[in-house]
């Protein structure tokens, strides 16, 4: 077969070869642990320990001002 300016040697195949399998792969995986996170983990804190936000201005004046504002509406 050539492909530009290079001759290759081909052979033509009866049937796909099979794709080897990975011994290591396997094994390996099979040892592996799963991650634990520590004890002091933030997810593992629980909702009660999350800290908590407010803001001082009302629903009202915070949609007011998003309405007002000139990059709401581009």
């Amino acid at each position: 077969m050539q492909y530009g300016n290079n001759i290759y040697a081909v052979k033509k195949l009866d049937e796909p070869p099979k794709k080897a399998q990975k011994a290591n792969k396997a094994s390996s995986s099979s040892t592996a642990k799963p991650y634990k996170p520590s004890p002091t983990h933030p997810w593992k804190q629980g909702w009660q320990k999350a800290p908590s936000y407010w803001y001082e201005e009302s629903d009202r004046e915070i949609l007011e001002a998003l309405y007002n504002s000139s990059r709401a509406w581009h």
